[in-house]
């Protein structure tokens, strides 16, 4: 029960949420930043074009792959 409870506090983006619940409103939460990191990429910025491909993976992971219980 501990470690479910440490679980949850770690939790930055519920994918139970119901606003997360529409498909579209996932695959906007993913494509945003991670067109937002390809047009920094293109301009030559590549930190802040790394940092939003970060962050976008991260979002894919947990509102994809994630396996809620």
């Amino acid at each position: 029960m501990e470690e479910l409870n440490e679980r949850q506090n770690l939790m930055w983006i519920d994918p139970q949420h119901p606003i997360f619940r529409p498909i579209a409103v996932r695959l906007v939460a993913v494509a945003v930043p991670l067109l937002a990191g390809a047009m920094f990429f293109a301009t030559g910025w590549v930190y802040p074009g790394a940092g939003l491909t970060i962050i976008g993976g991260f979002m894919f992971k947990r509102l994809f792959l994630t396996d809620i219980h």
